[in-house]
């Protein structure tokens, strides 16, 4: 009889030792990432005028660059009636696709910008 107890207390204390190990593997935690240095936000705003008919700059371009040059440029015409978004890529400070006057002067104003730095 007692050595029936000693098995089931040795088969008990295996079974707890498993289950604490699983517990420990399973809710471990995992090492996080180191925090980096990302180098680069430019940006730049214009605002003007496209339309005669109406008063005020509330049209803009905003130029959104990384520390490459590579980023989009958002263009906001607005007037009597209407408003339109455009949008244009940029990579490595070479648009893709022809540039009004405003959107040529954004885009200058950010990479003339030393880039932000921030930390992820």
């Amino acid at each position: 009889m007692d050595l029936v107890i000693l098995v089931m207390c040795i088969i008990n204390l295996l079974w707890l030792l498993a289950l604490t190990i699983f517990i420990v593997v399973r809710f471990r935690k995992k090492p996080q990432p180191p925090v980096q240095k990302v180098q680069g936000f430019r940006y730049s705003l214009v605002k003007f005028n496209p339309f005669s008919d109406t008063g005020g700059e509330q049209s803009f371009v905003v130029s959104l660059l990384d520390g490459g040059g590579s980023g989009i440029l958002l263009t906001s015409l607005n007037g009597r009636g209407i408003s339109r978004l455009y949008a244009k890529s940029v990579i490595s400070g070479k648009p893709e696709l022809e540039l009004s006057a405003e959107e040529k002067q954004a885009l200058s104003g950010a990479l003339q910008q030393k880039p932000e730095t921030y930390h992820e």
